[in-house]
């Protein structure tokens, strides 16, 4: 890896696929009271993580990371990348968003609650938004933890086909060839 030149489009598109299979959208509780989106990604490879610094950097993306030493139940150290804050958020997902598949839809539903959380401006401190905007901003995110609840219940994948479509299963494919639209099953 070392001296090797890589282009911004192809760094990218690694980007997308790495945290479209290993990456995580939601929300976390903060002072037992709130819950605020969060973004991680955990990668076992040291030159992975090597690499996921390098497109951070190129795409000037703030970012939070910690190593985690084998345990227990672990097989390797863990390298993980956090995501925190609405602007940090925000700009993470204006970049890698529209190239999602996977996770496209999750996080289309946090982007949406961070800009709306954004314009109503001062968010790090919600005491000063008005009780009506505080109610509001409550309802917002709580349909989108419930969206996102949905969306990541386990045992049910997503693809999304080259035509734009998108399938979901709840049980995994039985068949050993790779999965036609009409094999998926039915849109849930």
């Amino acid at each position: 890896m070392s001296g090797e030149t890589i282009s911004r489009e192809v760094l990218l598109g690694w980007f997308v696929g790495l945290f479209d299979g290993e990456g995580s959208i939601g929300f976390v509780l903060r002072d037992r009271r709130y819950q605020l989106p969060r973004i991680t990604l955990a990668i076992e490879s040291e030159a992975g993580a090597m690499r996921c610094k390098k497109f951070l950097v190129e795409f000037n993306l703030p970012y939070w990371q910690g190593k985690q030493k084998p345990r227990k139940n672990m097989k390797a150290t863990m390298y993980d990348f956090h995501f925190f804050g609405y602007r940090t958020i925000k700009k993470l997902l204006d970049v890698i968003t529209p190239y999602l598949i996977i996770k496209q839809e999750q996080a289309e539903i946090v982007k949406g609650f961070v800009e709306y959380r954004i314009s109503l401006g001062n968010e790090n401190d919600i005491r000063t938004l008005s009780e009506e905007e505080k109610a509001r901003l409550i309802g917002v995110r709580t349909l989108a933890i419930q969206r996102l609840d949905e969306l990541n219940k386990k045992g049910i994948r997503v693809r999304k086909w080259p035509d734009g479509t998108l399938t979901r299963r709840a049980q995994p494919s039985t068949t050993t060839e790779v999965d036609s639209p009409s094999s998926v099953g039915e849109m849930v």
